[in-house]
């Protein structure tokens, strides 16, 4: 791909050029005229200098090099198994090139190459030939594909690595063409060259990746991404290019140089924690959009039938390497869907791995025909105004999947069609709403969406006895008109979310508590508190029950969350005593199921996370402390009937069967089939070793106790993650 666009462009400019590779089929191709790769413009330039006979072609290096006087590598260089480039045909060619040069020349390393292989190429060089007969110089390539022959015509900048005045002088003659119209030429030594390179791709990945992180965190808060990305862009400093979200980056640069990146950090002993980060927020972007589409059909697309428009892993290129289209085509045939795909020119690379698993149509409205969903993953210009009278009257349901965000959302509801964006309430209180409407209760949900994901509740919006105020609680709170019954969930639930957020933790506490109460009094409403386990910290009375006082440090990381709980608990009974609102208290323990969040950081999310990604799962301290887990539908009947009874002192809600956290991991290893081992981490400061409630009062007082087995509802909530 560098190899023939740069020989094309620099035969362009009036240069004798020279191809060479071991391809036989693809050096024939090349002679007749015909490009193995699509490029617009290639083709044109390709033609006009093979007839001006500027441009040739042969599978022999002695041949190819004879009256060369700058010979360059433009050679593959893929990641190993740890991610560091694999050199061995850059190093390869250039001991072959020792052995028959015999007049000075220029070799150029055009690939993309870790920091010192220009120093390892003249060591193997130096095995058969004298220095005086060459210079290796670094000149890496920053070519766009769709717009790579502009980008060589018109370069930005080159850069050039060379400590040699000689070879300096050859190159600078050979680039002068291109930078006529003063664009810089930046010489440098060879190392910096070299590192360029990888820092320039390995930023622009990282500008990718940032953007997908703030849909994702824009989906949840109730932010429109394209709004915030056109805000951004428009600050000069920070600029409109590569601030697109999607799914995920791809093509045969990125993925590969973050990857070298981060191996030659490692190689240094530099613990380079960005680049990781933009690593695993790409392969998990990656699969988002497969994972929207099983949430939709609540994980079950067995014989579901999917158009997917565009396969490559940008318009205007054919290249598939790393292109999220693969990833979702593999999850959707592994479920067992049918693919209908179209792309303008990436289907027949497609077809060479899927076969026959994937229907290849021949224009993009044969692929919906009868399809349940659309699903767009790449943004060719013949997809962003289609005929969408066309697409409603031919898919079976009016859905589209749109992985690049190409329409806007208020279009396609105007037009009925279910329209999932990347970026557009809370575990436990999603689960509450559905029990109420379930019962035939007209209920309003509130929640600033700081932890909580609007998608848990969305599926209530059509519903007229659902009303959802997107409000901070810590605010003064007004709802008009009669309210029955008041539940405050709000409150950030897990250590990486309250650690992250002490203040916020503290508040809504305190001040949202405070607000809500105010509110049942005046409303003549009864409240329940969501208050926790964690009230009894470390425990020293096992199992724990409802008069035990606790064992809490509230200076401690954990205090914000486990005092901003034990204050609920005071005010709330202040209420109950002095102004008479009748009060209900629940102290939640361990509780799991469908809607928590991956990256939720409680041990259950955190395992299944892990296993997800076939990372090793990680027990902190020796793995002997202790947990009791309920399931998320056992928990939300106890809140239901503690609400409706007369009791208003705490209740402890949770399930009493008690397992360590070691063997829990090794339940979580066992249903999830992962290839992985447990890791072991230092305990954190003040976390609880023992953890299982005392439920005397929930079974005497409202008749409750867990009907759902952990198996059964591990399973439950693996195939919810899943």
């Amino acid at each position: 791909y560098v190899g023939l666009v740069s020989g094309t462009c620099f035969a362009e400019t009036g240069n004798n050029v020279t191809c060479i590779d071991i391809n036989e089929d693809k050096i024939n191709q090349l002679r007749r005229g015909e490009t193995p790769i699509y490029e617009p413009g290639l083709d044109v330039l390709l033609e006009r200098n093979i007839k001006e006979k500027r441009i040739s072609f042969t599978t022999s290096l002695a041949e190819g090099i004879k009256d060369a006087q700058i010979i360059f590598l433009a050679l593959p260089t893929p990641p190993g198994k740890d991610g560091a480039a694999d050199l061995q045909y850059v190093l390869g060619v250039a001991k072959d090139l020792s052995k028959i040069i015999t007049s000075y020349k220029v070799i150029v390393n055009k690939s993309t190459v870790p920091v010192g292989t220009a120093e390892k190429t003249t060591a193997v060089m130096l095995e058969n030939l004298d220095h005086s007969l060459f210079d290796v110089v670094s000149n890496p390539e920053f070519l766009r594909e769709g717009v790579a022959v502009e980008d060589f015509l018109k370069p930005d900048r080159v850069v050039i690595g060379t400590s040699s005045d000689k070879a300096r002088k050859l190159m600078d003659e050979l680039y002068q063409p291109f930078v006529r119209q003063g664009n810089p030429i930046y010489y440098m030594d060879e190392r910096s060259s070299e590192m360029t390179k990888y820092a320039a791709n390995s930023y622009l990945a990282m500008r990718i990746s940032f953007m997908n992180e703030m849909a994702n965190l824009c989906e949840r808060a109730g932010a429109n991404v394209d709004w915030v990305r056109m805000g951004m862009g428009s600050d000069g400093r920070i600029g409109k290019r590569f601030l697109f979200p999607g799914v995920g980056y791809g093509g045969s640069c990125f993925p590969k140089d973050v990857q070298a990146l981060a191996r030659t950090a490692d190689e240094h002993d530099y613990d380079f924690q960005i680049v990781k980060s933009v690593m695993e927020v790409n392969d998990r972007q990656k699969l988002i959009l497969g994972n929207k589409i099983l949430k939709h059909y609540k994980n079950d697309i067995t014989g579901k039938i999917f158009a997917v428009w565009g396969l490559a892993f940008k318009p205007e290129t054919d290249d598939i390497r790393e292109a999220p289209a693969l990833y979702l085509i593999e999850t959707l045939l592994s479920k067992g869907a049918v693919v209908k795909a179209f792309d303008p020119e990436a289907m027949p690379n497609v077809k060479a791995i899927f076969g026959d698993k994937v229907h290849f149509v021949d224009n993009q409205y044969d692929a919906i025909i009868d399809a349940d969903a659309l699903v767009i993953v790449t943004e060719w210009s013949e997809f962003r105004n289609p005929d969408f009278n066309k697409i409603k009257s031919n898919l079976k349901e009016a859905i589209i999947f749109d992985g690049r965000n190409v329409y806007a959302l208020e279009k396609m509801k105007e037009l009925g069609f279910h329209y999932q964006i990347t970026g557009a309430a809370g575990f436990l209180g999603s689960h509450l709403c559905d029990r109420f409407i379930a019962e035939g209760y007209e209920v309003v949900g509130m929640d600033n969406l700081l932890t909580g994901n609007i998608r848990n509740i969305e599926h209530l919006f059509p519903n007229p006895d659902f009303t959802f105020y997107h409000h901070d609680v810590t605010k003064f709170v007004h709802v008009p008109g009669q309210i029955d019954y008041i539940l405050h969930f709000a409150s950030p639930a897990s250590p990486i979310d309250y650690l992250k957020m002490p203040i916020q933790t503290l508040k809504v506490g305190a001040l949202g508590t405070h607000n809500l109460l105010g509110l049942a009094k005046a409303k003549g409403a009864r409240i329940l508190v969501a208050s926790t386990s964690e009230v009894y910290g470390d425990p020293l009375v096992h199992p724990q029950i409802e008069e035990y006082w606790g064992n809490v440090n509230p200076i401690g990381p954990r205090g914000v969350y486990d005092e901003a709980k034990r204050f609920m608990e005071s005010i709330t009974m202040a209420y109950h005593n002095f102004h008479g609102v009748e009060t209900r208290i629940i102290r939640i323990f361990n509780t799991y199921g469908p809607r928590m969040r991956l990256d939720d950081g409680r041990a259950l999310p955190t395992f299944m996370n892990q296993a997800l990604q076939g990372k090793d799962i990680t027990v902190y301290g020796d793995g002997s402390q202790t947990r009791s887990f309920c399931y998320v539908s056992d928990l939300v009947d106890g809140i239901y009937r503690l609400l409706h009874s007369d009791y208003h002192l705490p209740v402890n809600i949770g399930n009493p069967e008690e397992i360590s956290l070691k063997d829990f991991a090794e339940e979580v290893l066992k249903l999830t089939g992962a290839q992985v081992k447990i890791v072991y981490e230092p305990l954190p400061q003040d976390d609880p070793k023992q953890r299982k409630p005392n439920i005397t009062k929930a079974q005497t007082l409202l008749g409750w106790e867990p009907k759902i087995g952990r198996e059964e509802g591990l399973k439950a909530t693996w195939d919810y993650f899943k």
